[in-house]
C-alpha cells in the first residue's frame, strides 16, 4: 500500500511569543491644542534660568553701561564685573580699574549694587584686584545698608606694633565670638603668598611667605551687620633686626 505524505499547505506563520512586547509601528499621538493652549508653543525661552543668563556674550566687555549691565541676567552681572577686574588689569592702572568697576556699581540702584558686591567673590577667580577693594571704594562714596567700619581684630594694636618673619604664625584674635570673618584683601596688589586659616573659636591664623609691609582689608559679619577694618602687618627677613 502506498503511503501518502502530509499535504503541502505552504509556509507556516511565524510563531508568536506571548511574552514578547508588541513592536508594531504606530502613529505617535498628537496633542490637541484646543484642550491644552500653548502646548505646541516653542520652549526655547522657557528653560529654567534662561532670564538669569541673559547677556553672557557681553561678559568682560568694558563698553557695557550701567543700563546694559541691568539688562544682563542676575547670574551674569557679577561674572561680568569679576571678568572686568581680570581682563582690564593689564590695560589700565590698578587704582583706575577699582574706580572703573566701582563707578559702574555706584550708577546702579543701591540695593542691586549691594547684592552684587556681596556675590562677586563667588562669581569668578581673583586675579589681582580683590572684590573687597571695590566694596570699600563704593562704601566710602555711598554708604551701603548695614555696613560699617569697626573693630574686627581684638589684638590689632599688638599686631601692628610687632614685626614678624615668614616662619611666624600670626594669630588674629576676633573682637567677639559672634564675629564671622568673611573676606580678606591685600590692598595695592602685593603677591607675597599667604595662608589664612581658622583656628580655635574666635581666632584665625595668618602666615606670609615673603617679607613686606601689608595693608589688609577685612570684612566680617557680626549679627546682622557687615563690618570693615584695616590691619597693617610687617613681615621681615628672619635675619633682620626686630
Amino acid at each position: 500500500m502506498a503511503v501518502k505524505g502530509p499535504k503541502d499547505r505552504g509556509p507556516l506563520p511565524p510563531r508568536v511569543d506571548p511574552q514578547a512586547p508588541d513592536t508594531t509601528p504606530r502613529e505617535a499621538p498628537r496633542l490637541d491644542a484646543t484642550r491644552w493652549p500653548g502646548a505646541l508653543a516653542p520652549k526655547d525661552h522657557d528653560a529654567p534660568g534662561h532670564d538669569a543668563l541673559l547677556g553672557e556674550g557681553q561678559i568682560g566687555d568694558p563698553s557695557v553701561t550701567p543700563d546694559a549691565l541691568m539688562q544682563m541676567g542676575s547670574l551674569v552681572r557679577a561674572r561680568h564685573l569679576m571678568t572686568l577686574l581680570a581682563r582690564r588689569r593689564g590695560q589700565i592702572e590698578r587704582d583706575a580699574l577699582v574706580a572703573e568697576v566701582g563707578d559702574l556699581l555706584l550708577a546702579l540702584d543701591p540695593a542691586e549694587a549691594r547684592r552684587l558686591l556681596f556675590t562677586m567673590t563667588q562669581a569668578g577667580r581673583i586675579v589681582d584686584v580683590y572684590p573687597l577693594e571695590v566694596f570699600d571704594y563704593v562704601h566710602r562714596r555711598r554708604a551701603l545698608a548695614d555696613v560699617e567700619y569697626g573693630p574686627i581684630v581684638k589684638n590689632k594694636d599688638d599686631l601692628e606694633g610687632r614685626a614678624f618673619t615668614p616662619d611666624d604664625v600670626i594669630r588674629l584674635e576676633l573682637a567677639a565670638l559672634a564675629v564671622r570673618l568673611q573676606a580678606l584683601a591685600l590692598e595695592g596688589g602685593p603677591t607675597p603668598g599667604y595662608c589664612l586659616a581658622p583656628g580655635p573659636p574666635g581666632r584665625y591664623h595668618l602666615q606670609f611667605d615673603a617679607p613686606g609691609t601689608f595693608s589688609l582689608l577685612l570684612r566680617a559679619q557680626i549679627r546682622k551687620k557687615t563690618r570693615l577694618e584695616r590691619l597693617r602687618i610687617r613681615v621681615e627677613d628672619a635675619e633682620s633686626p626686630r
